[in-house]
């Protein structure tokens, strides 16, 4: 039986926008736990289960779900919630994304899926940089399968330039490529998605089609 959330999942969320103070998710706590962390919980570990023996078994559950609690420490915003659900499926279950991840986000009117290698520390990425140039062929396939499944690599974060250590491949076929600073793919979800059922699928779906993705950037480390 597919999971979903109830209808009135997302005003919820709406509402914890409106009222983002301690006093409000108090008095909301158990409806949050019930409609929300609780059923988006279940969907990590069904997308879990159904990946369990593909050729990317990421796997998640309560575990891998984010907190509410936004971190202020650094933050001009100030506002002491997220108003957002967000939870991972990654290689070992654990908040480790350095293999690769699977990303489920509840937002009302902003919800996605994604997969992939979400802003990296360059030291990371340097293996899989020099990766692209040393299989150019491997790379355009990765991009070429993506392509396929309806996908491209996001490119809202990149740099304005080359690399350091990579000038000279300015002219290389995959330049561009080098330049990005994550290496990650997604799909919008509705929120009828969610109410439907459908957002395990989606989740699902997309590791899949990220699988060369996510083989090729490991074969780099």
């Amino acid at each position: 039986m597919a999971i979903s959330l109830k209808p009135s999942a997302m005003a919820l969320l709406r509402e914890l926008e409106k009222n983002n103070n301690r006093e409000w998710y108090e008095a909301h706590r158990a409806r949050m736990k019930a409609e929300l962390l609780e059923p988006i919980a279940d969907m990590l570990e069904a997308a879990s289960k159904a990946l369990a023996r593909t050729a990317v078994p990421l796997q998640g559950d309560k575990r891998t779900l984010f907190r509410m609690h936004r971190d202020t420490r650094f933050s001009a915003n100030k506002l002491p919630y997220k108003i957002h659900v967000g939870g991972m499926l990654t290689v070992d279950g654990s908040k480790r994304m350095d293999q690769g991840l699977g990303y489920l986000h509840c937002e009302p009117g902003s919800s996605f899926v994604a997969a992939g290698f979400h802003m990296p520390e360059t030291k990371f990425l340097e293996p899989a940089r020099q990766h692209m140039l040393d299989d150019a062929a491997g790379w355009r396939r990765v991009l070429r399968a993506l392509d396929k499944a309806g996908l491209a690599i996001d490119d809202s974060s990149r740099l304005k330039s080359m690399p350091r250590g990579f000038s000279a491949a300015s002219a290389h076929e995959h330049a561009e490529s080098l330049k990005l600073k994550s290496l990650t793919v997604s799909r919008q979800l509705a929120n009828s998605d969610w109410t439907k059922g459908l957002a395990v699928d989606a989740l699902v779906g997309i590791v899949k089609d990220a699988g060369p993705l996510l083989r090729f950037v490991r074969e780099a480390h």
